[in-house]
Order: structure tokens, then sequence, then C-alpha cells
């Protein structure tokens, strides 16, 4: 029976067996053979209540032990860094991005801060601590919505099976510690695909509609969904009543539309009014398709580029100085995107078969067991817990039951079908860009119900002695498997052009050094460089790394060995040349260092640690214009710290500069008021203002509590001069 916004009834039909050969078993679907155990039907709620609390306590139980054996906890890297300042801004009142370096169309994914601001606002130092416990409660919140989706396509064995899956997996219990997307888009989805099956249940306008609404968030969170929205409506199509079907699917497709255009439409109208550029979402497609795609990631396996620096502010300025200056001329963010699409495609055209078979080796990625690193690295972080280690559940496994899954879907023709489209539209769309860990960890909602699926129907043929339907089953899972492991397989056989992604564990640890450098911790730091050259002797970054230690121990001897050591194994490494300059210059060999770390500027130009050497060793000499020259040119060709934008802030107090300081600074705090260096130097402009005593002590307690005594000159405004 038709009713207003679509039919009434359910139009799945079941279809004929699963696999040739078998046939529904007593733990079959509800909708494709035989009634359910009772006793699951009965007591579903007080199971799925002790799935919740098994997931609260494996969250708990994560959360201590990282916080515990995880050194760099505390600290969040790279793009946690981007997200985090950009929370502070938000909060700090800076809503719609309006000032730089913000005023331009948004090049990261913009629904992440927004979610943090108020966490970031209300918590002030204590934010990492909110933002985690908020992450555990929507995964757990993402546990309920995978148990009702399943239950409701499925069954509730299924259904139960899927929320366990998603109670105890463990890339998710270790993402919801992290400072990154990873949860709210699976949330997001898992969210999507609840309300999806409820308008098969029963269809509507205003389901549709909402289904949009949270859509449109999804595509917020990460824009490669698009590809699963632009599949939705062949499977509109699939529900319609056979009279009418393509006006049926048409009619909720555009309700669809409109609940996320109306979601999505508020960042295309910030893009064009604030950024002065037509971009729905973000600038960052060209670049992304680019450092999948081109000569130097076909050759190493890796999201990779010779021209681009990876870190999530650095590349940006990279795509813009490179593609304007090849176009001669300045260019929106939508014309840098257009640029590198054009040169990603270029370069897949030049070569097509190496480009096809470097989309084939990334889709053997994506079902690989190998979580893919970038900011976090699961595989090396999960080594120092003992939590993590235990579950064993790997991507690998799953991944195959949930391929499994997805047949039997398709030979039932079943609804579940809008899983299928979830899972293989993240597969495909990571096949063309690149499927590090956390991208493809939105899937994970559609692949718990696949899994889940396909145990119960495996359950089912063994069941009622479906012997042929079970070996055929047999077959494919082993296949699957097989897929999973393929990298691995090459890579022991020698097979380059196959094996996966370098393991980079060496980088890892030597990011975890530099992380624990900067808090101080010179023993934790020397021990993770030293760790990063046992994995890889042929790389120069734990010299580096351990050359930084040399210099904060007061150690130039030492210090000098190392960057020779590291100019060894890299001749043409700028900042191995600069921080050597530095040392010359600083044991009475002034002119020979400065000429080397100019030297190693003029053939970096874009390296801003250069320019930044280069102030630092000014500034030691009190030569504050020359230093101030330096952190600025250091800053337009790069990312810099918040201790340089104190040494910024230093650099124009003493040069009488006082509100430019006042102002740098207090945009700094914005983002980050827990920052030592920037209290101090905050404090200092405070006394220069007159400020009350107690603000000014204020912000040398919050100094001290990061680490930094208060300096003499300041000393006085603390309780007993302490």
């Amino acid at each position: 029976m038709v009713g207003r916004g679509g039919t009434r009834s359910n139009h799945f039909r079941p279809g004929g067996p699963l696999i040739r050969g078998a046939g529904p078993g007593r733990l079959a679907s509800m909708n494709g053979g035989a009634e359910l155990p009772r006793f699951l039907e009965r007591r579903y709620r007080l199971l799925l209540l002790g799935i919740l609390v098994l997931g609260a306590l494996f969250r708990v139980g994560v959360h201590v032990d990282l916080s515990t054996n995880d050194p760099i906890f505390s600290s969040p890297p790279l793009d946690s860094r981007v997200f985090i300042d950009w929370a502070g801004r938000i909060a700090a009142g800076d809503v719609f991005g309006t000032a730089p370096p913000a005023d331009r169309a948004f090049f990261l994914n913009p629904l992440y801060p927004y979610f943090l601001a108020p966490l970031v606002g209300l918590a002030g130092s204590a934010h990492l601590l909110a933002v985690r416990i908020v992450q555990m409660i929507l995964g757990l919140a993402a546990v309920l919505l995978t148990a009702a989706a399943g239950r409701r396509l499925f069954g509730a064995p299924a259904g139960l099976l899927a929320a366990l899956l998603a109670a105890v997996y463990p890339v998710l219990l270790f993402y919801e510690q992290t400072v990154m997307i990873v949860t709210l888009a699976v949330f997001l989805n898992a969210f999507l695909l609840l309300l999806l099956v409820r308008w098969r249940d029963r269809p509507s306008f205003a389901r549709a509609f909402s289904a949009g609404l949270v859509l449109g968030l999804a595509i917020l969170a990460r824009p490669n969904v698009a590809l699963f929205a632009l599949l939705l409506p062949l499977w509109f199509l699939s529900g319609g009543p056979r009279p009418g079907r393509v006006r049926f699917a048409l009619r909720h497709t555009v309700f669809t539309a409109l609940g996320a255009v109306l979601v999505v439409l508020p960042v295309t109208a910030r893009n064009l009014l604030v950024g002065k550029d037509l971009v729905p979402v973000t600038s960052s497609f060209g670049v992304n398709l680019y450092v999948s795609n081109n000569p130097a990631a076909w050759s190493t396996g890796r999201m990779t580029s010779s021209e681009l620096r990876p870190n999530p502010v650095l590349i940006e300025k990279d795509a813009d100085r490179i593609a304007e200056r090849a176009e001669g001329r300045a260019l929106r963010p939508s014309e840098v995107s257009r640029y590198w699409t054009r040169r990603a495609l270029r370069a897949m055209g030049r070569h097509p078969a190496t480009a096809l078979a470097w989309i084939g080796r990334k889709l053997l990625f994506f079902l690989r067991g190998f979580e893919l690193p970038s900011s976090y690295h699961y595989e090396a972080q999960k080594e120092d817990t003992v939590f993590l280690r235990r579950i064993p559940l790997p991507w690998d496994v799953l991944c195959p039951l949930a391929l499994l899954g997805a047949v039997f879907v398709h030979r039932r023709r079943h609804p579940g079908t809008v899983l299928v489209l979830l899972f293989l539209s993240y597969a495909v769309g990571l096949a063309i860009f690149y499927p590090l860990g956390h991208y493809r960890a939105p899937a994970l909602p559609a692949m718990f119900r696949l899994g889940a699926f396909a145990v119960v129907e495996v359950a089912g043929l063994a069941a009622a002695r479906r012997w042929a339907g079970l070996g055929a089953a047999a077959l494919l899972l082993l296949l699957f498997l097989g897929l999973g492991q393929a990298t691995v397989i090459a890579r022991e056989l020698g097979w380059k052009s196959l094996s996966g992604h370098p393991d980079d564990r060496s980088i890892f640890y030597y990011n975890r050094g530099m992380i624990l450098l900067g808090r101080g911790d010179l023993i934790g730091a020397e021990r993770a460089f030293r760790e990063a050259g046992r994995r890889d002797p042929t790389s120069w970054l734990p010299h580096m790394g351990r050359a930084a230690v040399a210099r904060e121990r007061g150690e130039p001897a030492n210090e000098k060995r190392h960057l020779l050591a590291a100019l060894a194994l890299r001749p043409d490494d700028a900042r191995a040349r600069a921080g050597l300059g530095r040392v010359l210059a600083e044991t009475g060999q002034a002119e020979e260092g400065f000429r080397i770390a100019k030297e190693a500027l003029e053939d970096s130009p874009q390296d801003a640690t250069v320019h930044f050497i280069l102030a630092e060793m000014h500034l030691a000499r009190g030569e504050y214009a020359e230093a101030l020259r330096y952190f600025e040119s250091g800053e337009a060709a790069g990312w810099p710290g918040r201790a340089i934008i104190a040494d910024q802030s230093r650099c124009l107090r003493h040069l009488g500069r006082y509100e430019e300081a006042w102002r740098r600074v207090n945009r700094a705090l914005a983002a980050a008021p827990w920052n030592g260096p920037l209290r101090l130097e905050h404090a200092h402009l405070l006394a220069h203002r007159g400020a009350p005593a107690a603000e000014i002590a204020r912000d040398l307690k919050l100094a001290r509590k990061a680490g930094l005594a208060a300096p003499p000159e300041l000393s006085r405004y603390l309780p007993g001069g302490e």
C-alpha cells in the first residue's frame, strides 16, 4: 500500500539461495529464512547492555593503558595540533575564519574543529581529556547504532555480533584517544546507515530528508563519502514499487540531496564570502589526488611527492607556491586544486599501465591488515600498550568476513546492499587516493554488519548441514583472506611492485623523540632516537635528533659529531648544514658558521627551519632586527611553532614594537592558552603595560606548569619572590 511520501510496505523480496546448494539455517536473518532463537529475542536488551558495559570497560582500559605507556599520549602531533589550534581560534571568537591564516577557502575538512571548539573553549588545558571522553561516548553510541541497523537488516544475532565488533574493535579504541576525525566520521556513518535502513522499512520523504542531513555532516567530516552519496539513487531505485519505480527513486533522492545540501551550503557560502572562492567544502582534492598518484608515490609505495612537504599546513603553502609559479599569477584555492588535478591526470596519462597497477596495489593496501600510518602510527603505538596488543581482531580478518557478507547480500538481493555500497565506495575511493589507516576506518560501520551477517549465515549453513554451500563460503573466505595477505606474500617473494607500504617505524620513533624533546624529556628523547636509528641505520634523521638532544644538554662537541654523521648520510640536508653552522658560530667560528648557515638557506629557501636557525643565531648575539627578519621569512615559508611566535614577540619587544608583540602573542594564546613560552612572553608584555601583579603571577604560574621557570626580572611578581 502506498502512502504519503512513498510506500508503507517493505519492498524487499527474498531471493534464492545465497550460494548454490545453500539455504537459510536456523540462525539465518529475519529477512531471509527461519525464525530467530527466542532466547536472543527475549534477552536482546540485556545482552546489548552487557556489550555496552564491555565496550566501556575496554575504552577505559585503553585510555589508562595509553596514558601510562605511550610517551606521546599528551602531545598530539601534526594534524591534531592543526585541529586543536583551529578549534582554539573558533572558541576565541573567530567563528567564520576571517583572521589569517584561515581567511580563505577551507583546505582541511571543517567539521571536526567546530566539533572540538566547545571542548577546547570550556576545558582549557584539560581539553585533551574532554575530547577523549566525548569521543568514547560517541564510540559507544556507534555501538548502539550498529546494533539497531544490524538487527533491522539481519536479525538479533547479527545485530548483537555487529555491536560486539564495534565495542571491542582495537583500531576504533585507539583512535577514540587521538585528536583525529575518525570517531566522529564513524559515528556519522553508523547513524546514516541506520537512518537509511529505517527509510527502507518504511519509506517517506521525511526519513529521506533526515538521512540527507546526516549525509551532509558526513561529507563535511570526510568528503570522500560523496562517492557513496552518488550511488544512493541506485539503492532507492531497488527499494521502490514496480510501477513508478524510477519516479519513486527520483523523488526520494531529491529529498535526501536537499538535506545534504542544506548542511553543506553554509560551508560553501563561507568559502565564497570569506575566501572569495566557490569551493563546496575543501580545496584539497587536487593536491591529495596528486600526492597519491605521481612518480614518487609509484616508486616508494607511499602517499608522497618530491615537491610537497608532508605537513597539513606546509603542503597547502607548497601547493599554492608551485602552482602560482607555474601559472605566472596569483591563484585562488580552487584554481590551485585544478592545477594539481591536471598534473595528476597528466602523470597517469603518460604512464597508464603504471598508474593502473598502482591503483590495484592500493586496493590491496585497503584489504591488508597493516594500518598505514600518518600522524599516528597505530602499529607502532600499540607495541607500547598491553591492551591493544591482546585484542585479536585485525582488519585482514574483518575485511574478508565483510566481503563474504557482501556476497551473501548480493545473492539474496537483500536491502543490506546499502552496506555493500558504503564499503565498496570507500575501497574504490581510497584506491584512487590512498588507504591510510584513519581514512578507511569510516567504512567500519558497514563492515561490522556485513561481517556479522556472514558469520550468522555460515552458522546457519552449518546448522542446516548444507555442505555444498558451506564449502563454497569457505573457498570464498580463503580467497578474500589471500587478497588481504597479497602484499605480505609479494614482499616475502621479492615482488616489489606489489609489496606493501614501508613500515616507517624509524620516522615514527624520530617524531616521538622530537615530541619528548619539546617536553624536556631528554632521556626519553634519546631513547626514541636510538630506536629510530636501530630501525633504519641508513636514515640521517636519528642523528639529527641526537644532535638536538646534545644541544639541549649543552654538549656542542657531541652535537657537531651527530650533525656530521647526518651529513655523511645525506650531504644535501639543509637543516643539518644550518645546524652545523650554528654550532660553529657558538664555538668561536662565527664567520664560518654564518657562511655555512646562509649557504644552506640559499639552497633551501623554502625550509622554514633553516630560517629559524639563522634567526636564533642572530637572537643569541642580540641582533633583534636581523633575528626578526629571519623569523618572519621562516613564518612565510612554513608553519611556526608557538615557541617561535614567543621569540618573534621577544624581538618585537626589544625593538620597542610592543603593540605588535601584544597582538601576536594574544592571537597565539587564543589557540593555545596553556603554552609555556607564550605565557612567559605574555607576562613580560603585561609588566610593560603596568598590569596588576596578580595577572602577571598567573602567567608565570601557568608557564611553571609547562616546566618553565620565571626569569629573574619577573620573579618579584610571584608570592615571596619564588
